[in-house]
């Protein structure tokens, strides 16, 4: 089974200007680009963040390309706010799996409502934020699969480790748990960890061995030193195979895992 996280940045394409990095640089917007890319990876299944998105409805031209493409024709779509890259349009999350779905449902996480004043003048505000969760039928063993995007609290001059997240920090964790550690499980996602390791960050989800990393990396942003994306798996329930990180399109990196399931 592989499995491949990426945030996909609005089906932009990065720039990779050293000099301009923190300003976000992007070349170009490429749909085929994206989609030849994933199609020569050829996943079995792929969870995307920051896909583009047309609509308040969740359709995505994005999306379907990408399904078309790779030939994932089980497709579930999470529209999670207006795009800030693409005006007009909106970005979330998506979920493209050659097994069968057998159960779906979103989870909205509990927001901190920080507010901040940007050097520009700007008045900022946290959006809401989402997790996917999704029981797929690998050849006839259960696999529960969770994907989200977190919050960007270093915008906000604040830090996910710290004493005032711990509530919503527990609330993800047991949202996690309350579907059992006791089917094999995998939890990816940009958890913007920004300046910490996850472990650091999220002690919650480390508790009692039951998750692991599957990659460990120095970053999984271009031009930058945080690893902001991760996949988690219960290592006791699911072999991992190989892992690893690639740059390809967005100002992210691709994680690319291969598991084994009893």
């Amino acid at each position: 089974m592989k499995l491949i996280f990426a945030n996909v940045s609005h089906g932009f394409v990065y720039a990779h200007d050293l000099e301009k990095h923190e300003s976000m640089v992007f070349k170009k917007f490429s749909i085929p680009g994206y989609a030849d890319y994933f199609k020569n990876q050829k996943p079995d299944i792929l969870c995307l963040s920051e896909a583009l998105i047309d609509n308040k409805k969740g359709d995505s031209l994005f999306v379907n390309e990408v399904s078309k493409a790779t030939g994932l024709k089980n497709v579930k779509i999470l529209r999670s706010e207006d795009s800030w890259l693409y005006v007009g349009k909106h970005y979330g999350m998506a979920v493209l799996s050659r097994y069968p779905i057998e159960e779906y449902e979103t989870f909205k996480l509990p927001n901190p409502n920080f507010e901040t004043i940007r050097p520009n003048g700007d008045h900022w505000v946290l959006h809401d934020k989402y997790a996917q969760y999704l029981r797929l039928n690998i050849n006839g063993q259960d696999l529960n699969l969770f994907t989200l995007h977190y919050f960007p609290v270093h915008h906000f001059k604040k830090s996910i480790q710290s004493k005032e997240m711990k509530p919503y920090r527990k609330a993800l964790s047991e949202y996690f748990t309350s579907k059992g550690f006791d089917t094999p499980t995998v939890i990816v996602g940009d958890f913007n960890d920004k300046g910490a390791k996850l472990k650091d960050v999220f002690p919650e989800l480390f508790e009692g061995n039951i998750l692991k990393e599957a990659i460990e990396v120095e970053t999984t942003i271009c031009d930058g030193t945080d690893q902001l994306d991760h996949i988690l798996y219960t290592h006791k329930l699911i072999k991992l195979k190989t892992a690893k990180t690639e740059k390809f399109l967005s100002d992210h990196y691709a994680l690319i895992s291969e598991f084994e399931l009893p």
